[in-house]
């Protein structure tokens, strides 16, 4: 019933059968993005997140990259946390982490098909204070791409936070580490939504 109106619909999704609840089975129109960054494209992301030249990336950065396997999110998630001190000794560290949990994975087996993906949440959300992983942990409540306000986690957060407070002690963090999104403001609050595989 969400297709059941007389317009031209983008949809994204992971499955392909959810186009088949549209009746406009003539005009569909499939297109497959690659999920994947080519080496130049993830060079750039790390690039921009960490203000260097994309000749002068340290050699961590081709080993992050591959060890993510050029995923968008993960090498988005990792540009994040070096944004703020992309120093040479942090790149080995989060490429040693990196490798660390995808081992993990394969000790711990997982339905998780994407381990690298996985490895990459898994730092960001470890680089949390214990208080911010509480609550950002705390947003698994919400399904695949909702949409919510500061307003709304001051509810779920117990009251504790006035919705300014959570924005900018909070939800900037989250942001800034890739584990959060801004789709822009609601009224005086800005809506924000997390990414249906940190949810998986």
């Amino acid at each position: 019933r969400a297709f059941a109106f007389r317009a031209r619909v983008l949809v994204t999704t992971r499955n392909r059968t959810v186009a088949d609840q549209t009746r406009a089975s003539r005009s569909r129109v499939y297109v497959t993005l690659d999920a994947h960054f080519t080496n130049d494209q993830a060079r750039s992301v790390l690039s921009g997140w960490t203000g260097i030249p994309i000749d002068d990336l340290p050699s961590e950065a081709n080993e992050i990259i591959a060890e993510s396997g050029s995923s968008p999110l993960a090498v988005s998630m990792i540009g994040a946390l070096l944004q703020k001190n992309p120093k040479p000794r942090l790149w080995a560290y989060y490429l040693k982490n990196l490798r660390d949990r995808k081992l993990n994975r394969i000790r711990r087996p997982s339905e998780y098909e994407y381990e690298a993906l996985d490895a990459s949440i898994g730092i960001s959300v470890d680089a949390l204070t214990d208080d911010q992983r509480r609550r950002y942990c705390a947003l698994a409540v919400f399904e695949d791409d909702a949409v919510f306000t500061s307003q709304v986690l001051a509810v779920l957060w117990n009251g504790d936070l006035d919705p300014i407070e959570i924005e900018v002690e909070y939800m900037s963090e989250f942001v800034d580490k890739s584990l959060v999104k801004v789709l822009g403001g609601e009224g005086e609050y800005t809506a924000y939504t997390i990414h249906d595989l940190l949810l998986d």
